[in-house]
């Protein structure tokens, strides 16, 4: 008998009564499982558990009744299952009711909400929502404009991963929006861009190099990170690579 059977054997039994045991053996049959038969078993595991107020289980129910995977796909239903997860905590949940209240989507647009909802998410510091937010507040779109909070924002989803951002706290530093000047912070912001593989990172770091801006020119560098952004499909950089070799004739 393999591992898994194992552990089945005794979640079963379990799933009977307890939650987290409902959570587990249908999280189990989605990963797993064949896509018809046990996809119906987790829905309702998921949704056993869910009428016990779980709130990773009406998470999933979200999930499930937005890709129809399960269930039939009911946006109305998902937006529900939705919010009674984000009611519970569940920060991710609370980004999908935000979304959902934004676009209208499983229910009536209503900007106020979304806004309340979108914080509730931040505060609890889901990358996504700090990272919507933080431009909310940088542009001053859907929220009054408050460019610190929206710097702060945007670095703390930068630190937690969300690498567009690396670039925004980037701009912020060399434009002092919402932080002092600093353009070795800046260029610091962009290179870690770069190095993740950020086409628009490695164009506007290969141009700092190529100029001079914030570090000593180096144009072995900055040919270096042109022909990696090329490579991604930055059409700027094609066009700048495409200049300089033209330059060298």
């Amino acid at each position: 008998m393999g591992e898994d059977e194992i552990a089945l054997n005794i979640l079963r039994p379990l799933s009977e009564e307890n939650t987290e045991a409902m959570v587990l053996l249908a999280d189990y049959y989605l990963k797993y499982g064949d896509e018809d038969k046990d996809g119906a078993k987790a829905v309702k595991l998921f949704r056993k558990a869910a009428e016990r107020d779980d709130m990773l289980a009406q998470y999933w129910l979200g999930c499930l009744y937005t890709s129809g995977r399960g269930v039939d796909e009911d946006k109305t239903v998902a937006f529900a299952w939705f919010k009674r997860a984000a009611e519970n905590g569940h920060p991710i949940a609370q980004l999908y009711v935000a979304e959902g209240y934004y676009q209208g989507k499983g229910t009536s647009v209503d900007k106020k909400k979304a806004i309340k909802w979108l914080k509730r998410s931040a505060e609890q510091e889901y990358p996504k929502a700090m990272a919507i937010l933080g431009n909310y507040y940088l542009l001053g779109q859907n929220i009054v404009r408050d460019s610190q909070k929206g710097f702060e924002l945007t670095r703390k989803a930068a630190e937690k991963g969300m690498s567009g951002c690396l670039r925004t706290v980037a701009y912020c530093y060399d434009k002092g929006i919402g932080t002092e000047v600093n353009h070795a912070m800046a260029i610091t912001y962009l290179k870690r861009s770069a190095d993740i593989g950020d086409a628009v990172g490695q164009y506007e770091l290969a141009v700092r190099y190529l100029k001079g801006q914030g570090v000593e020119k180096d144009y072995f560098n900055a040919a270096l990170l042109l022909d990696k952004s090329a490579k991604s499909g930055y059409p700027p950089a094609r066009k700048l690579l495409s200049q300089l070799s033209e330059q060298q004739k």
